[in-house]
């Protein structure tokens, strides 16, 4: 089966939990809210932005596994809340900030959405400012208008019934419901407490050298401050206060537990997060999503007290992550948020075509369906403190083990080039790299590791010198130990390194774009070397800018696909080199683009990303060239395309359209007897079976996946199907009949990721009394065992099953 056979059959497959919604491009954040009745049912809205008419409202049944169009409204949201009867509100707006403002309120199961608020007073004219709080007790208070006429709502049913009062500020202010007549209303200089559902009001001392107030909560009967510094709490009305003031950086969001008393969190954007077990008169720092900047958060009251974080700073939009509290991990939920996230850079594993790195923060043991939070490596910078590393560029070794490079403020020197490298899931810091004669550099650019020696790794660091930005040459032949600088600075930045043999003294190839400002004639330079970067060669100079591809299947032939510089460059050929870049060829018809790959397996089949038609490729080496099924049209910086190291999948991203999938290679068999008893990871665990395009003779392989983690488990096989249920006292339920065989030699341990992988040959398939091959149409049934564990118990559990069919 050609390429584009297997691309039609097999349609675009990422994310696989994404509802069915089409939006565009935007720069908000998805927002995310629990329900304090239910713990499965979540909330979440899209913002209309980016050209788009509509903020759509999704709910999901399931923890968040999936998720459901709910309604969809012209306006925008300025305000949400659960109240305590479960029932949803929508604080809308124009989109402008101000009026005028609509609240809109469903059923406790999302269903039923309606406009409850009451119009302004007549004459009141436009309604500047307004703000919303769901009460515990059941209702709804809104806070709306400044000044004279402004007023504090509050509705003790559905939003259909309303008490009006005046705002106790001139200011606008914003309201919390701690229960249906308590709450407060603050400012920016004062907080105000009712006990009357704001009949009344009375002001409550401030706190001592009291910063701009941005949030408050309630926890029991104590009322929290949060400023910009600090963490102010009264018990008696603000007669006294507890002071925590924080050294440095900004607060956002308070948490109240739902499920603990006096449980209260407190993320700090790039710092941390900080918990307080006392109603916020201390607190203590942990280590949840320290580096990336949180939009906003969520507690579930799910027996496993989910947390919901809400991630800023991946371009179009952010993903939405899920923290089991059972095993601290963070799962990134689909949410329709991810898909439109923005994908940067795409790190494949030799040693696992599913397992993806994505943004160097998102990773996928599934090709991409499920994720999970990837924490980037902390600097020490003093006794207390931490700094996360700026990443430029990341590898792979031929061991699976990962490298990031970039820059790191190591105390007290500023911005240093620095490199990581996981092993056993940690983090291993093997910088700073301090060169004699270096002073000042930008941290490293391009980072390349040799694929049968891991620990010969070539870097480009950026540094400053009189003549403006140039690049040093880095090697370590230690892993990391010992870094010596090699041959003469390069004028330019290295947009691309690689090390073409694993020899002693390889063949390393780099791209330069000599500089920012150069002459349209010389926009991308070529060079080699072959005495490990002590000098170099330039053997291709080009008007174009250069997206290089290399085979894994012949080291040294490499393709540089040269993007349009205008609109109306109609594109070049690709450029060629059989033998590392000595000698180069340009042929075949035109194409263009900002990313290029090279099948693994498959030297002369090519895909690129082109302008106009989204992606294009070829399997004669560059001479036609066919469009590729399902890709956005369009051609965007940052687009990417990449192969699984096995050539089994196809990856292609794009700004604003999220990662696609493609299989080349197919999901085989019919799932059944599922969902699975979920096991210690809170999971139902699956089996799938993958191999080529038809199951024939050839070899195929079986995937579980959401097991617990580090737990042993093997396969089992039979010809028969059946159902026994928690046999032997097992958790969950045997789906095979018959004679039952095992692939109990291949026991095997689910790691940290909590899945196990077996190749399956037809012609070897056990039963009790050994090993048979699969008749020509005949059905075989497959299932995994493992061990699981209860609180107090240990036992086993089952994935579901699949049935499979070879011919």
């Amino acid at each position: 089966m050609n390429l584009l056979a297997a691309l039609v059959l097999l349609a675009p497959a990422f994310p696989q939990v994404d509802p069915p919604v089409s939006i565009s491009p935007r720069s908000d954040a998805v927002t995310l809210f629990t329900s304090p009745i239910d713990a499965s049912r979540l909330f979440a809205y899209h913002n209309a932005a980016g050209g788009e008419s509509l903020t759509r409202v999704f709910g999901s049944n399931d923890d968040g596994a999936s998720f459901e169009l709910l309604t969809s409204t012209q306006r925008i949201v300025r305000g949400h809340g659960v109240n305590g009867d479960g029932r949803p509100f929508l604080l809308t707006g124009s989109t402008s900030f101000h009026g005028p403002y609509q609240l809109l309120s469903a059923n406790p199961d999302g269903s039923g959405w309606s406009e409850v608020l009451p119009p302004p007073p007549v004459g009141q004219g436009v309604i500047y400012g307004a703000t919303v709080s769901a009460s515990p007790g059941g209702g709804v208070w809104i806070s709306r208008g400044a000044g004279l006429g402004a007023e504090v709502m509050r509705s003790d049913t559905d939003g259909r019934n309303w008490s009006i009062f005046a705002q106790p500020a001139a200011s606008p202010c914003s309201p919390h419901a701690a229960d249906p007549l308590r709450g407060v209303c603050f400012d920016e200089s004062r907080v105000y407490e009712t006990f009357d559902g704001g009949a009344s009001w009375i002001g409550l001392p401030s706190p001592p050298s009291v910063e701009p107030i941005e949030g408050v909560a309630y926890v029991g009967d104590r009322v929290l401050l949060r400023t910009t510094r600090g963490v102010y709490s009264t018990i008696d009305a603000g007669t006294s206060w507890t002071t925590f003031r924080l050294n440095s950086g900004l607060t956002q969001d308070f948490l109240v537990d739902p499920l603990i008393p006096n449980r209260v969190l407190m993320f700090r954007p790039f710092i941390g997060t900080l918990e307080s077990l006392d109603a916020g008169a201390t607190w203590s720092s942990i280590d949840w999503l320290e580096d990336t900047e949180i939009e906003s958060v969520q507690l579930s009251r799910a027996s496993v007290n989910r947390t919901f974080v809400t991630l800023d700073g991946f371009g179009y939009t952010s993903p939405v992550a899920r923290r089991n509290a059972v095993d601290g991990s963070f799962d990134v939920i689909g949410l329709p948020a991810l898909r439109f996230a923005t994908p940067d850079e795409l790190t494949t594993d030799p040693m696992d075509a599913g397992h993806l790195v994505l943004n160097h923060q998102l990773e996928s043991i599934d090709h991409g369906q499920t994720w999970k939070w990837k924490p980037l490596p902390k600097i020490a910078v003093m006794s207390t403190l931490a700094n996360t590393m700026s990443v430029a560029d990341a590898a792979t070794d031929g061991l699976g083990r990962r490298l990031l490079a970039g820059s790191g403020f190591y105390y007290p020197n500023p911005n240093l080039a620095t490199l990581f490298r996981e092993e056993g899931g940690q983090w291993v810091d093997l910088g700073p790299i301090e060169l004699p004669g270096i002073s000042s550099t930008n941290g490293v650019s391009q980072v390349a590791v040799s694929e049968t020696d891991p620990d010969l790794i070539a870097m480009a660091v950026n540094v400053n010198t009189s003549s403006g930005t140039q690049t040093q040459f880095v090697l370590t032949r230690d892993g990391g130990q010992t870094y010596e600088a090699r041959g003469p600075l390069v004028d330019g930045t290295v947009t691309y390194l690689d090390i073409l043999d694993g020899t002693f003294t390889p063949r390393i190839l780099f791209v330069v774009r000599p500089c920012f400002n150069c002459p349209s004639t010389l926009l991308s330079q070529v060079f080699i070397s072959d005495d490990s970067l002590a000098s170099y060669e330039l053997v291709w100079a080009d008007d174009k800018y250069l997206y290089p591809a290399r085979s894994r299947q012949v080291s040294r032939r490499v393709v540089l696909l040269r993007s349009r510089t205008t609109t109306f460059d109609p594109g070049k050929p690709l450029v060629v080199s059989n033998d590392g870049g000595s000698t180069w060829t340009v042929s075949g018809a035109n194409v263009e683009g900002p990313a290029v790959a090279i099948h693994p397996t498959r030297k002369d089949t090519i895909v690129c990303r082109t302008a106009g038609s989204g992606a294009q490729f070829t399997e004669d080496g560059g001479a036609t060239w066919t469009l590729l099924p399902g890709v956005p049209s369009g051609s965007f910086p940052g687009d990417g395309v990449e192969f699984s190291d096995d050539g089994s999948s196809l990856y292609t991203w794009s700004p604003g359209y999220g990662l696609q999938w493609f299989e080349l290679e197919s999901r085989h068999g019919d799932p059944y007897c599922g969902p699975a008893a979920p096991n210690a990871s809170g999971n139902s665990a699956r089996l799938e079976l993958f191999g080529p395009g038809a199951l024939a003779a050839d070899e195929a392989r079986l995937r579980a996946y959401g097991l617990p983690v580090n737990t042993f488990g093997y396969f089992v096989a039979s010809d028969t199907s059946g159902f026994v249920a928690q046999p032997g006292g097992s958790f969950g339920n045997l789906c095979l009949g018959g004679a039952i065989g095992r692939y109990s030699p291949q026991v095997a341990s689910s790691g940290a990721w909590g899945c196990l992988d077996l190749s399956v040959l037809p012609s070897a398939l056990p039963t009790p009394t050994g090993f048979v091959s699969a008749a020509s149409g005949q059905p075989w049934y497959f299932q995994c065992w493992f061990r699981d564990s209860r609180p107090g118990t240990t036992a086993s559990n089952f994935t579901d099953a699949v049935s499979a069919t070879w011919f």
